[in-house]
């Protein structure tokens, strides 16, 4: 531990007892030498001189070790935040072993962890709230469909949407529900099912009852379960694209236009609905979808190009 020169062996007892950590002495005599023994010399039994020329014995009373206070380490990384939106919270946190505390010193004082919030924007409205989606289907269902809308929001961050018409508890009547609700609202994707099939289309254009044609690159049809199961397709518009959606006070939503012998869309619902079959579903505008052609009614979407849907959904985009 240590060697110092002393006057007598009582000096060199006295120079162990206030030594901290000191075990044991060794003095000798004829040079008035004095050995402080630690804890591991003193375990050692060949350090334990004891002849004529030296003297050996323990220290009756050792003061104990120093204390030592606790110190903090520097502070962590803040974590990421735990949401992306809706108020989350992120940590970052610190240890009191910069030194840990010991021989009965003291404990750090002060804060172990810091909390802050993060990510303080409310969360967008999605389409977890359709019914359709909700009740017929899963939450792939709606996160395929999310993923089809995302090259088109507004803006990602704020865009949410917000249902404007359910037909199954508005009303099928177009002219009394979803054109008073859903016209000149901006953007719109309309999801229908018929049965266990969904499909749909979207549209950047507002919807009115002009009796007109819109032009639109960024609408395109949809479909999530189709004669092939759960089969997501994304079909986007590939022609004449300056008749993207059809606007009619008379009709549900429409989509693409078709050739001059008698069929004039690519997706067409028809006021009332749910009680007739003159609702349909065609191939001109946009992007065929697998087992269909060109210039010929559909039945990938539901097993007959005429259908009777069970509801049809109509969300809004919006940035409020």
């Amino acid at each position: 531990m240590s060697t110092v020169v002393v006057d007598d062996i009582g000096s060199c007892s006295d120079k162990c007892a206030a030594t901290p950590g000191c075990q044991s002495i060794n003095f000798y005599m004829k040079s008035s030498l004095c050995e402080l023994n630690n804890k591991t010399v003193e375990n050692t039994p060949s350090h334990k001189v004891q002849n004529n020329r030296a003297v050996y014995f323990k220290n009756p009373d050792p003061l104990p070790p120093e204390p030592v206070n606790g110190n903090f380490t520097e502070w962590s990384n803040w974590t990421s935040c735990s949401l992306s939106c809706g108020n989350g919270t992120r940590y970052r946190s610190r240890s009191c072993t910069n030194p840990a505390p010991a021989h009965g010193g003291k404990n750090c004082t002060g804060p172990y962890k810091e909390t802050k919030n993060c990510n303080t924007q409310s969360c967008p409205v999605t389409l977890k709230n359709s019914v359709i989606l909700r009740f017929h289907g899963s939450n792939q269902y709606w996160q395929d469909l999310s993923g089809f809308l995302s090259p088109v929001l507004q803006d990602a961050s704020k865009s949410r949407w917000v249902r404007c018409w359910r037909a199954a508890f508005d009303g099928w009547n177009v002219t009394k529900t979803f054109h008073p609700k859903c016209d000149k609202q901006g953007p719109t994707v309309t999801i229908v099912r018929v049965g266990s099939y969904i499909f749909g289309g979207y549209s950047d254009v507002s919807w009115d009852s002009s009796n007109t044609y819109a032009s639109s690159t960024k609408a395109f049809l949809f479909s999530l379960h189709n004669t092939r199961g759960y089969s997501p397709v994304k079909l986007p518009v590939v022609k004449d694209h300056q008749r993207a959606i059809y606007r009619c006070g008379h009709y549900g939503p429409i989509f693409g236009a078709g050739p001059s012998f008698g069929v004039s869309h690519d997706m067409y619902i028809s006021n009332q609905a749910s009680s007739n079959t003159n609702s349909y579903l065609y191939v001109f505008t946009y992007k065929a979808p697998p087992g269909c052609s060109y210039y010929n009614y559909c039945s990938f979407y539901t097993g007959n190009h005429l259908f009777t849907p069970n509801d049809v959904e109509v969300f809004y985009e919006t940035t409020n």
